[in-house]
């Protein structure tokens, strides 16, 4: 028992090897992802400053230093970061909008002496029941495809 590391005194000996890879894809994981973890570790840098010059062929030249007497230091725009949505805007972004028109509710009953009425009537109470039923097909074709 002298022998065996302190870590490893108090398991039992089935439970050493899911701990060793456990510990050892840990490390393997930050190994691939040292770059973001150090990024994001690091505080962030000013950026250098970026010149612009004109070569004697005619060319453009970008750099980090002035590459001829002509070099002007150029502004560069700042990244176009994209944040993700909260909560709260996915939440309403999935709201109909308010200015969508909704249909007048139909009568309680249809019980009419026109036939024509009568139809408009009991295909204006169907009319959401049918519009439920539709959405739901189109999501069981989606989910199974």
């Amino acid at each position: 028992m002298a022998g065996r590391p302190a870590a490893c005194r108090g398991t039992r000996p089935s439970m050493r090897l899911p701990l060793v890879l456990i510990v050892a894809g840990l490390l393997a994981a930050a190994w691939w992802q040292r770059d973001s973890l150090m990024a994001t570790l690091q505080p962030a840098q000013e950026s250098k400053p970026v010149y612009r010059w004109t070569d004697a062929g005619g060319k453009v030249q970008y750099g980090d230093h002035p590459g001829a007497a002509n070099a002007v230091q150029v502004q560069l725009k700042p990244l176009n970061i994209v944040k993700g949505a909260s909560k709260a805007e996915l939440a309403k972004a999935s709201q109909p909008p308010a200015s969508a028109a909704t249909p007048a509710a139909p009568p309680a009953s249809c019980e009419m002496d026109d036939v024509a009425a009568q139809a408009r009537c009991i295909q204006a109470q169907t009319a959401p029941r049918n519009l439920a039923l539709e959405r739901v097909r189109q999501l069981g074709d989606q989910l199974g495809k």
